[in-house]
């Protein structure tokens, strides 16, 4: 049968007068099933036909055209155009809705191609829209279409769209007429529902409409061309949420539920900000939808559950401050997270050894399309935790009434070990860290947290063969990670309460520290960072109670602190190859197969969020060892010698950068100065960009070239070559391009405690009496030799303070008088009462002496002193004033003595009247000028120029 045949056999009988209107009707209906399923028939009845183009110039290729005679089913859907848009009431018309349900299927099968003709006139999109400006009718279906066929089109044509169609959106949305507030309300109030029973394999029309809505909303709240008003978006939230809250107090149709909870859910992840127009109304209107689905939750379908759960997550993350301040609403809110997670986690128990169906495989990979309803209800509740504060004390009644704690501990118990569970136990864990982390947390002390997790927390077999089914190394390292945040957490809240156990945890786990700490070596991705950071964090924590560590457990607490001296090594091997494009990132080592991933090979010349993470990891295992390392100003200031463990070798090679060795490297000198001159480097070079961009004022600059020029110095020689070296370094990492992109907050972080670290070490081998004199005077001269990038660093830039970085500027805080005693400024007053001459002027102190060994700095304070008592006559002896190096050009600011202040001065002089009585303590002030660099700066000096 050839095509004309098939028009002739169909078609014709649609011209027919005398046909039944159920023929047509049945005609149309076999027309639009063919479209997207018969691509034959869909051919013949549009009349296409196929030409080939064998031309000399172009390459032979088949095209598809239409035919122009008027044979085909595209005259009646023009004659439908025309008809609706002269008349929109013919929509009632069997046939009309027929042929509108042909445009339906071509654009849901993506088959627009077919109509092009049609849609190249100028009046296309007016005619087949005009329905929707129109009075509505209710009872069509051809409107739902409508809408489905605008959401198609809007996602398609997303940057090209129709200027045509463009106008007929603008019209619909135009904030000075109806068309949307009355398709809104028309829409929301579900005209030609009925309370009996319908029928099953037909979707009545006004859920088809709403289904319809929904979607041709999630598609414009992304594709839309032109602005939505702020008023409209909180019109279509209102009045989802209130149709939302009836249906879920009547519950009659659980359908409505879905669609109406998963429409708020997308209006709500991109209108955010606009969909609390009324946050009072809105926070207890959602209190009241928590209520309510708390009572019918069993009742309602996984759908529904985690779009409700969604929207009470977000609501109540964005409505803190008005659930705050209304008690009745915070209560209720509470009860019913309680309550829905309670009926989740007694499911999870009744169904813990259920197989769940198999997951998608896109690209290779299993994707989990949909979050068990636990893991939002488990956020949820996560939420609420970061909600309340001590300020609510009766809620924690509710989590008692309950018993949450001991149901989400018997929830990790089961399925830590299970994979199946994998995203719960991720929320689990979450969940129990900002318990930990709240007023709440009390009750973690008495659940006896170990004997649930401790075991369990155990890394479970990795089956290589079997991926599917058996855990994967990255899966398990987020578990551990969350695991070991939660017991820092809990050490941090709670201190030696829980350090007893936390110390049973290390030492059950000792092995698995120590491979999550050395994972750096062996695996260079987010995941085994951010495990190796958790890690370094619990030690961190645990190292406040070292004496009860050591007591309890001394092989851990020796062990754990090798492997970060092994770890800090690393990590600066990291830091030092991302600056040598020439090397190429290696492989994991062969030793560890379960922990062969595919991001094993990460090239970190890409990476600089990588990088960052290795420089926190270089700063808490800095942290770590300075807490192991004896305290510094204690080698500093006591007098007898203190003993402390050699952390460090005392090698002053640079670390090799290369894997020829399988060994772990050990920690030296020689590692410790190259991340110290690395690390000042790095902040030299964020300087030179500042100076480059020129954003220091002149009087900055000409202080700079001051400071750096040094007169006529001695260390002349030295400081410039230290800048050129400086200089050379900022540039390769400028070429790198990857040093410039790190966290100047991070870097200065690291080199605080690796300077610390390195200082303290130091100290140790040069005050041991034990250490022969031929290697302190080695540590002396590698550190006076090594350093000179350091020390120039902080003359030409920390004391300058020619930049404009807050977390480097220098604190001047002035003088600090101490505080004075009551009972000895009674008996001063007493005297003074009673004396004669109370009157007199007491002259100024003479001058003391200078001594010998007095620095300039001294003598320039004594005479400024002098100078004041000199031209300032008062009463009583003054205080001394307060000096200091010049600080940074702050706007406004203006240091002066706090012995001196007046409010109502305008010189920072004190009159006479007003000044202070004199005290033994007032010559007892406290300076705080410099910063801790400089600190650093001088330590080094005194270690190496003096014979300790």
């Amino acid at each position: 049968m050839t095509a004309y045949q098939v028009r002739v056999m169909f078609l014709d009988r649609l011209q027919d007068k005398h046909e039944d209107q159920e023929l047509k009707i049945a005609i149309l209906e076999f027309v639009a099933a063919c479209v997207g399923k018969q691509p034959g028939l869909t051919e013949a009845f549009f009349n296409m036909k196929h030409i080939t183009k064998t031309e000399k110039d172009d390459k032979s290729d088949k095209t598809t055209i239409q035919d122009n005679n008027d044979e085909g089913i595209l005259m009646y859907m023009a004659e439908y155009l025309g008809t609706i848009n002269a008349d929109v009431a013919l929509l009632h018309s069997p046939l009309l809705g027929c042929i509108m349900a042909l445009f339906h299927a071509l654009w849901k099968n993506n088959m627009q191609v077919l109509v092009k003709e049609l849609r190249e006139s100028s009046n296309f999109w007016e005619q087949l829209t005009s329905p929707l400006f129109n009075i509505i009718q209710p009872g069509l279906r051809s409107y739902a279409q409508i809408f489905n066929v605008l959401g198609i089109e809007l996602f398609v044509s997303r940057g090209t769209i129709d200027p045509s169609l463009k106008k007929m959106l603008e019209m619909f949305f135009d904030t000075d007429k109806k068309y949307l507030d009355d398709w809104i309300k028309f829409i929301y109030s579900f005209d030609g529902r009925r309370d009996e029973d319908e029928a099953i394999d037909r979707v009545p029309v006004w859920l088809g409409l709403l289904t319809s809505w929904k979607d041709f909303t999630t598609i414009f709240c992304k594709c839309l061309p032109i602005c939505l008003n702020i008023a409209h978006k909180a019109k279509m939230v209102k009045l989802c949420l209130t149709t939302l809250l009836q249906e879920l107090k009547n519950l009659k149709d659980g359908r409505l539920v879905v669609i109406l909870a998963e429409l708020y859910v997308i209006m709500l992840a991109n209108w955010k900000d606009d969909c609390f127009e009324n946050r009072k109304a809105i926070a207890i209107e959602i209190g009241g939808m928590l209520s309510n689905t708390a009572i019918v939750y069993e009742c309602l379908h996984p759908r529904a559950k985690r779009a409700i759960l969604s929207i009470g997550t977000v609501s109540i993350s964005s409505l803190d401050y008005e659930i705050k301040a209304n008690s009745t609403v915070a209560q209720s809110i509470i009860r019913a997270v309680t309550d829905i997670n309670s009926v989740e986690l007694e499911a999870l128990f009744d169904h813990m050894n259920d197989v769940p169906k198999s997951e998608p495989i896109v690209n290779g990979h299993n994707v989990n399309e949909d979050i068990a309803p636990i893991v939002l209800a488990l956020a949820m509740v996560e939420q609420c935790l970061e909600l309340y504060d001590a300020m609510f004390t009766g809620l924690d009644r509710w989590f008692q009434s309950t018993m949450f704690i001991n149901k989400l501990l018997c929830c990790l118990q089961n399925c830590l070990q299970n994979r199946i569970h994998y995203h719960t136990s991720l929320a689990a864990l979450r969940c129990l860290i900002t318990y930990s982390r709240g007023p709440f947390s009390k009750d973690l002390l008495v659940s006896d947290v170990g004997q649930f997790l401790w075991l369990q927390l155990l890394p479970p077999k990795f089956d290589m063969s079997d991926l599917k089914a058996s855990w994967k190394p990255a899966e398990w390292w987020k578990v551990y990670a969350h695991s070991m945040d939660f017991i820092s957490m809990m050490v941090m809240k709670h201190g030696q309460f829980f350090a007893n156990s936390a110390i049973t945890f290390v030492g059950v786990h000792l092995e698995h520290l120590v491979e999550a700490i050395l994972m750096p070596g062996q695996v260079v991705n987010m995941d085994s960072l951010n495990l190796c950071a958790a890690t370094l964090n619990l030690v961190l924590q645990l190292m406040k109670y070292e004496s009860r560590w050591r007591i309890e457990n001394l092989n851990s607490l020796v062990t754990i602190m090798r492997s970060i001296s092994t770890c800090l090594c690393q990590c600066v091997i990291l830091a030092l190859r991302a600056r040598r494009p020439d090397v190429v990132a290696a492989p994991a080592a062969p030793s560890t197969p379960a922990l062969d991933d595919s991001s094993a090979v990460v090239s970190l010349q890409h990476t600089p969020t990588l990088l960052n993470r290795i420089l926190e990891l270089l700063h808490m295992a800095s942290l770590c060892l300075c807490a192991w390392s004896p305290p510094l100003l204690t080698l500093l200031a006591d007098p007898v010698p203190v003993s402390g463990p050699l952390l460090v070798e005392l090698h002053f090679g640079a670390p090799k950068i290369s894997y020829e060795t399988a060994t772990a490297p050990e920690l030296s000198f020689g590692t410790l100065l190259a991340a110290v001159c690395l690390l000042t480097k790095t902040l030299n070079h964020s300087y030179h960009a500042e100076d480059s961009s020129g954003s220091r004022s002149p009087r900055a600059r000409r202080r700079a070239c001051s400071c750096a020029t040094g007169g006529g110095s001695p260390g002349g020689g030295r400081s410039g070559r230290s800048e050129s070296l400086t200089s050379l370094s900022s540039g390769t990492s400028a070429a790198a391009g990857l040093w410039p992109l790190l966290n100047e907050r991070l870097v200065a972080g690291a080199l605080d405690a690796s300077i610390t670290l390195l200082a303290s070490q130091a100290l140790v081998v040069v005050r041991n009496p034990h250490v022969a004199t031929r290697h302190k005077q080695l540590v002396r001269r590698e550190l006076s030799s090594e350093l000179t990038i350091y020390h120039d660093f902080v003359r030409k830039r920390v004391l300058c303070a020619t930049h404009m970085r807050p977390h480097l500027l220098r604190h001047k805080l002035g003088a600090w008088p101490l505080a004075q005693d009551e009972d000895e400024v009674e008996k001063l007053e007493k005297a003074r009462d009673s004396s004669s001459d109370a009157d007199s002027k007491l002259p100024p102190p003479p001058p003391p002496k200078r001594a010998a060994n007095d620095s300039m700095r001294e003598y320039i304070l004594r005479k400024h002193y002098l100078d004041k008592c000199a031209q300032t006559p008062i009463k009583e002896p003054p205080s001394p004033v307060s000096h200091s190096t010049p600080t940074s050009e702050r706007k406004g600011s203006k240091r002066v003595s706090w012995a001196e202040t007046a409010p109502d001065s305008d010189e920072g002089e004190s009159p006479p009247d007003a000044a202070a009585p004199y005290t033994p303590l007032t010559d007892v002030q406290l300076n705080n000028d410099e910063d801790y660099f400089h600190f650093m700066s001088l330590v080094f000096l005194y270690i190496c120029q003096n014979d300790l």
